[in-house]
């Protein structure tokens, strides 16, 4: 049996390195506004906000998962046309008083 060389991170297997926090940054987060970083911009980058939709563990999962995505979008857009149309059938004056 052999022994664990553990350092005072708790690290025994590839050992983080003493300088990893003079290393420059990427870029900032909201707690660290002074810092000198490599990009001064930041973003999230492309997003689709569909990955619950479109990544599964199998094939026929995701295209179950797809179709009930395509499924719930037309049923969406056609509920939005009929409230478009319901906003069309009225008929709204405004009056605006002499001030």
């Amino acid at each position: 049996m052999q022994n664990l060389d553990i350092d005072s991170n708790g690290d025994w297997i590839n050992k983080r390195d003493i300088n990893y926090l003079n290393y420059l940054s990427m870029g900032n987060d909201s707690s660290e506004n002074n810092k000198e970083v490599l990009f001064n911009d930041s973003a999230i980058g492309v997003t689709t906000s569909r990955d619950s939709w479109v990544y599964g563990y199998g094939r026929r999962q995701v295209v179950d998962n797809v179709h009930r995505m395509i499924q719930n979008y037309n049923h969406e857009l056609k509920r939005l046309k009929k409230i478009i149309q319901r906003q069309k059938s009225y008929k709204i004056s405004i009056v605006i008083p002499n001030i």
